[in-house]
């Protein structure tokens, strides 16, 4: 894994957002936008107290201001959003495959 923050500075944001709507056709709409914002490196759809969480990684919290106002400009259906700026990265890590097939291994006996 390339430690990108150690290359250049960046700008990480979690953003939760909250649709207008719930049909079908209202999360497709805001899905397909999603898929083809290259500084939205996660997406995933939530229940709860929103509908989607959003990994954002941009080279400035301008950048990641005018990507937000470029979304809203396009009406894709959200109705609220909550930003989240990452001060400091904690932990990141990927999951351990060999501990989850261990486990797995161990239910199927």
């Amino acid at each position: 894994m390339v430690a990108l923050d150690k290359i250049i500075d960046l700008t990480k944001v979690f953003v939760t957002v909250s649709l207008k709507a719930h049909k079908k056709s209202d999360f497709d709409r805001f899905e397909k936008r999603i898929q083809g914002i290259d500084e939205v490196v996660e997406c995933c759809a939530t229940g709860g107290g929103c509908d989607y969480v959003l990994k954002v990684i941009t080279v400035s919290l301008y950048e990641f201001q005018t990507l937000i106002e470029q979304l809203l400009d396009e009406e894709i259906g959200i109705d609220r959003y909550y930003i989240y700026v990452v001060t400091k990265e904690v932990k990141s890590t990927s999951i351990s495959l060999s501990k989850l097939m261990e486990i797995k291994s161990r239910e199927n006996l």
